[in-house]
């Protein structure tokens, strides 16, 4: 059994060989391992980076606007396999990750995407970090949403033409979309990985929070038209996470 690993990054020179260099270890006895790269038009030295990490497939996308969106469903178009994995180029994927998720998809049909715990790379580095190191890891068992980092069935992605094509919010849209098929959403005590989040002031603090409050509140009023309340008890916490460094 093959799986593909799907890899995004833009300017990612900073982080992308460590992460490659990770999924390459990742335990995975049971068949193939394709790793591809899909490159948001870069102007720094990652494609040159990833070219030269042997077994990796490297694609630059052909949109002139790149989300991680596009790029994900970038990379979809080049899975053949039954399971993908999708990954930030600002994380490092844990070694035992890809067997312990596929394990689950394989015990149950009916789950159609796993994520596990991610832990932040710096957490003590400054209260930015530290915020974020209390939003990876949420509680064991089904959940009502994924991230960027997840194991998905490739069939139910391409049931619901992969991901939509918005700016921003592209996971948690993908994770209700899939749940509305009839999909289980799994999330499992189990290392996924390792992230960076390279927040170093309060004005990048408040810039992501205020993209993902935006996202949340846009896709929220559509989701809304359809009785999907989750959004709201998002945005609360939202909230809550955007003013909990100043609070401190």
């Amino acid at each position: 059994m093959n799986i593909d690993i799907v890899i995004i990054g833009r300017n990612s020179e900073a982080h992308l060989k460590e992460c490659l260099e990770s999924v390459k270890k990742c335990k995975w006895n049971i068949g193939k391992k394709r790793i591809k790269y899909v490159d948001g038009l870069s102007t720094d030295k990652s494609i040159e980076i990833a070219r030269s990490i042997e077994g990796v497939e490297v694609y630059q996308i052909d949109d002139k606007t790149p989300s991680a969106a596009a790029g994900r469903n970038f990379g979809l178009k080049h899975c053949t396999s039954e399971f993908i994995q999708f990954i930030d180029s600002d994380v490092c994927i844990d070694r035992d990750w890809l067997e312990k998720a596929s394990s689950v998809l394989n015990k149950n049909s009916k789950i159609v995407a796993v994520k596990g715990n991610l832990k932040e790379k710096y957490p003590n580095k400054n209260l930015y970090h530290f915020a974020a190191s209390l939003e990876w890891n949420t509680t064991e068992g089904y959940c009502d949403e994924i991230g960027g980092i997840a194991m998905i069935r490739r069939n139910s992605l391409e049931k619901i033409n992969g991901y939509s094509k918005v700016k921003s919010g592209e996971d948690p849209d993908l994770a209700r979309r899939l749940v509305e098929k009839g999909g289980l959403l799994c999330h499992i005590n189990q290392s996924m990985g390792i992230h960076d989040i390279n927040i170093g002031n309060i004005s990048q603090w408040f810039n992501r929070n205020e993209r993902t409050g935006w996202t949340y509140s846009k896709i929220g009023q559509l989701r809304l038209k359809k009785k999907d309340y989750f959004w709201i008890k998002e945005q609360s916490r939202i909230l809550l996470r955007g003013i909990l460094p100043i609070i401190i």
